[in-house]
């Protein structure tokens, strides 16, 4: 792997967050190397609204390559932010359920990760987003849907969450 390459991947695997802006953290493509620019449109797929009309044929036309990719990027990344984002990724280009589990386990930690934060100023519509696209997931694949349930009633339950996550959980 090439400096560049490996630049960048220490710089998203440090500052992605599922509420950030991904684009500023992609390099202007005039920039990237040759080689690197189909890797660099890879993970701009997955970060960005990856089920938008407008990279569903790149996808389609790269699938097996795209599919590759990230199999190879789950191994080496730690940052559960990005975890989710490719394991939801894998499991939309692959269509393969096997993946549904592993999305499910990294968004749970960023949940977990929101709820700690709240009061610090994080915005609830990204905690209220992370939940629903747990839930979709869960509800879908059929997988932990019980736990689930108990989870988010716990959030219902708890008299230290604020009532704005408490509505968005509504």
């Amino acid at each position: 792997m090439n400096k560049q390459l490996q630049d960048f991947y220490s710089k998203i695997e440090f500052e992605y967050k599922i509420e950030s802006i991904s684009w500023n953290l992609f390099p202007d493509i005039n920039t990237i190397q040759e080689e690197n620019r189909i890797y660099i449109s890879y993970e701009y797929y997955a970060l960005n609204n990856f089920e938008s009309g407008s990279f569903k044929e790149k996808i389609t036309e790269s699938r097996n390559q795209i599919t590759d990719y990230f199999c190879e990027r789950v191994k080496t990344t730690n940052n559960p932010h990005l975890l989710a984002k490719y394991y939801h990724f894998l499991l939309y280009v692959t269509q393969n359920n096997s993946f549904a589990p592993k999305a499910i386990i990294n968004y749970q930690k960023i949940l977990s990760h929101y709820l700690l934060i709240y009061k610090q100023g994080v915005h609830v519509l990204h905690f209220s987003d992370t939940l629903e696209k747990l839930i979709s997931i869960s509800s879908r694949y059929k997988i932990d849907e019980n736990d689930l349930k108990v989870q988010i009633n716990s959030y219902l339950h708890n008299s230290t969450l604020s009532p704005k996550i408490k509505t968005f959980i509504f």
